[in-house]
């Protein structure tokens, strides 16, 4: 499964400092199968029509939010 953010994407454009590196991985996953789940699968289907980066399509910041929320309930 493809992510809709990656790290230097979270570190770096969302400033995200609350999740280190070796837990990033599970997170984005998870987080990405939610945002799946939420948009009936079409934001999945629109990352891979278009192909935009995750500031164009919006989904990167949203990840970084289902982040935040499942690394602090772990």
């Amino acid at each position: 499964m493809a992510t809709y953010v990656d790290f230097a994407y979270y570190s770096t454009t969302y400033g995200g400092k609350a999740i280190a590196s070796t837990d990033f991985t599970a997170l984005a996953k998870r987080a990405s199968a939610a945002i799946d789940l939420l948009t009936m699968d079409r934001a999945a289907a629109y990352m891979a029509i278009a192909v935009p980066t995750p500031e164009e399509a919006g989904s990167g910041s949203a990840a970084c939010i289902f982040f935040r929320r499942w690394y602090h309930c772990k």
